[in-house]
């Protein structure tokens, strides 16, 4: 399993670089600040500023804030106040960004665990990230989920691989690669096809993953367009998931035996 300490991480991550990845039009708000279009909240006015000095983003509207490496979390549709969550963020950003993840032998201290966030009251007529749609609450502790802990490098080596998502896009019958291919509303919605917008998935359609539970554990993403701009896949998978322990629709096939046995 491979290493990663947080506080590296967030040191190396470049701000400007990660905005520029998620394709934000960035506006400068004086030396060391920028602002950004919130992506936590419906915005269209930029509320959302970010010090590339302290790598720290805080939206003044929505009231979401905390530092560099939590703000990919939560662009990458994971908790930052779960370690497990935001290991993954880190090991996703030493990845794709080519930065120092930090090394066994130079950690001088435990590796921290995430921070609690202070509650934050919603604005009128605004909805807190969390409450949006595409981002249900976490499900209660069990064989599925955990609760937060403290980060040890023992939870790190015996963390679940293909653990439910905390999120669920939208449905979307209306986008134009799936009404010109025909594919039905009703299909759609079955299958719970839905288009990324941001995060590592953008630009693609995506496609649910649910495993033997019927839990949604990962999303495979196809490029929305014919076109496909040299250096990206037409199809992909998520960092870090393994699909050779899924099969996919397996779900669905044990649905429909429990279901033929139970009129039998």
């Amino acid at each position: 399993m491979t290493w990663v300490d947080f506080q590296t991480v967030r040191e190396n991550l470049d701000v400007l670089t990660v905005l520029a990845h998620y394709s934000f039009d960035v506006k400068r708000n004086g030396q060391d600040q920028v602002k950004i279009c919130c992506p936590f909240h419906d915005d269209t006015n930029p509320s959302c500023g970010l010090n590339t000095k302290k790598r720290v983003f805080n939206c003044f509207s929505c009231g979401e804030k905390g530092n560099i490496l939590d703000f990919v979390a939560r662009m990458e549709g994971l908790d930052p106040d779960v370690p497990r969550e935001l290991r993954k963020a880190a090991l996703f950003a030493v990845e794709t960004f080519g930065i120092d993840g930090g090394t066994r032998d130079g950690a001088a201290t435990p590796q921290p665990k995430a921070k609690a966030r202070r509650p934050q009251i919603a604005q009128k007529g605004k909805k807190r990230p969390s409450e949006a749609p595409q981002k249900p609450e976490r499900p209660a502790p069990g064989p599925a989920a955990e609760t937060a802990q403290k980060y040890t490098p023992e939870a790190q080596e015996t963390s679940p691989v293909n653990a439910p998502l905390t999120f669920e896009l939208k449905p979307d019958p209306d986008h134009p690669f799936l009404r010109d291919r025909k594919v039905s509303k009703a299909l759609v919605e079955e299958f719970g096809l839905g288009f990324a917008k941001r995060g590592s998935m953008q630009r693609r359609i995506c496609f649910p993953i649910h495993n033997e539970d019927g839990a949604l554990i990962a999303y495979a993403g196809r490029w929305a367009e014919d076109d496909v701009p040299e250096g990206k896949p037409r199809y992909m998978l998520p960092n870090g998931f393994e699909k050779s322990k899924v099969l996919f629709n397996l779900n669905r096939v044990l649905a429909q035996r429990r279901l033929l046995s139970g009129t039998r």
